[in-house]
């Protein structure tokens, strides 16, 4: 069985595609993150720091 494979934007404005918690492409463009999720059924999570 596989990892899943998600995108996660951080409070910056950053997505960054992984699988499981193996970061795969960083930088990711918001219009090419929401296409993979549209497209591809991939989710997209929101990542907060506390700090």
């Amino acid at each position: 069985m596989s990892e899943p494979v998600r995108i996660t934007v951080k409070p910056d404005g950053s997505y960054t595609l992984l699988r499981g918690e193996r970061p795969l492409i960083f930088g990711l463009t918001r219009e090419l993150a929401f296409s993979l999720a549209e497209s591809c059924g991939v989710a997209i999570e929101r990542v907060y720091s506390i700090g």
